[in-house]
C-alpha cells in the first residue's frame, strides 16, 4: 500500500468516524468523511477531508455512484472503515411483535455497510490491494446484555460476512481487519438518542435497568474512542503499537472487552472439555 492513503469512512458524524478521519488526516492521510447529513461534516471539511452525503440505506445503485464520485477525488480508496451504525434498545420478544427497528438495523448495520463494501471491492481487487476495517462491537459475539439482542444480531451477521470476504478477497490482496470495541466515550449511549417507549412492556425489570443504566454509561464508559482509533490506525498501517506485526483478522479493544472475550472463550474450553465424548460421539464410525 501507498505511504499516503486514502481513508473513506462512512459514519463520520461523530464518534469513531469522526477520529478516524481527524487522525488520518493528522498522520498525513488523504481521507474522504461521509454521514447521512453532510451538514454534520463541516469540521471535517475544515481540517481538510473531503465530504460526502452518503446514507449507506440507499439502493445498491446509488451506492455505487456514490463510491465511483469518491474514487475520482482522489484516484483511489486505500481503506474503507464501515463504521455506520444505529441501535435500538428493545427486549428481543419486542423485535417481534414490532419488527420495524429490527429491521431498520439490519438495513444499516448489516446490509447498508455491506453494500459500502461491495461497492469499493472491484476497485480493490482492480488494484491488487485495499484495506476493509469494520467497526463491529464486542456485542456481537462476546458480550451479552439484555436488551442489546437485535443490534448484536446485526453486528454479527456482518462480522461473518466480512469474514468469508477477508478468506474470498485475500488472493486479490485485499486485507481486513474487524475491531471489537467495548465501550468507549462516544454518543452511541446518549440518553438523549434512545427512545424507550413502547419498549419492555412485558419485561418491567429490563426496562428499568436501561432507564438507569444509560445515564450511568454515557460519559463512563471504560474506553477513549481517540485511542482506540490510534489502535486501529496503528493497525492498518502497520505503525505504532503494530510495528513488526502482521494485522490480525480480528482485534478486541478496550478492557472490557478483553475481559469478556477472555471469559467467553473460557467458558467454550470448558465445555468442549466437559463435553468432548459426546461431541465427538455423533460422527459415522470409520
Amino acid at each position: 500500500m501507498p505511504e499516503q492513503l486514502v481513508w473513506f469512512v462512512t459514519g463520520c458524524s461523530s464518534g469513531f468516524g469522526q477520529q478516524f478521519i481527524k487522525q488520518a488526516l493528522e498522520r498525513g492521510d488523504k481521507a474522504i468523511a461521509t454521514a447521512r447529513n453532510a451538514d454534520t461534516l463541516k469540521e471535517l471539511a475544515d481540517l481538510g477531508a473531503a465530504t460526502m452525503q452518503l446514507d449507506v440505506t440507499v439502493p445498491m445503485s446509488e451506492i455505487q455512484k456514490k463510491v465511483r464520485d469518491a474514487i475520482k477525488i482522489y484516484g483511489r480508496i486505500d481503506v474503507c472503515v464501515a463504521n455506520a451504525g444505529y441501535t435500538k434498545v428493545a427486549a428481543a420478544e419486542d423485535f417481534g411483535n414490532n419488527n420495524e427497528d429490527l429491521l431498520k438495523m439490519i438495513q444499516t448495520n448489516t446490509i447498508g455497510n455491506w453494500n459500502v463494501v461491495c461497492a469499493i471491492a472491484p476497485h480493490w481487487r482492480e488494484r491488487k490491494s485495499g484495506f476493509l476495517v469494520y467497526n463491529s462491537s464486542m456485542a456481537a459475539w462476546w458480550h451479552n446484555t439484555p436488551g442489546l439482542g437485535g443490534y448484536a444480531a446485526t453486528k454479527a451477521a456482518l462480522d461473518r460476512l466480512v469474514e468469508h470476504f477477508r478468506l474470498e478477497a485475500t488472493p486479490f490482496g485485499v486485507k481486513v481487519l474487524v475491531i471489537h470495541p467495548g465501550y468507549c466515550r462516544t454518543e452511541i449511549a446518549n440518553p438523549t438518542k434512545h427512545d424507550l417507549s413502547g419498549t419492555f412492556q412485558d419485561y418491567e425489570a429490563l426496562g428499568n435497568f436501561w432507564k438507569e443504566f444509560t445515564p450511568k454509561l454515557h460519559g463512563g464508559q471504560p474506553g477513549d474512542a481517540t485511542k482506540a482509533v490510534r489502535l486501529m490506525i496503528d493497525v492498518v498501517r502497520g505503525e505504532g503499537v503494530a510495528e513488526g506485526k502482521e494485522a490480525p483478522p480480528f482485534l478486541p479493544v478496550g478492557s472490557d472487552a478483553f475481559a469478556d472475550i477472555k471469559a467467553k472463550s473460557e467458558l467454550t474450553m470448558k465445555i468442549l472439555d466437559e463435553w468432548e465424548s459426546a461431541i465427538k460421539s455423533i460422527d459415522v464410525a470409520s
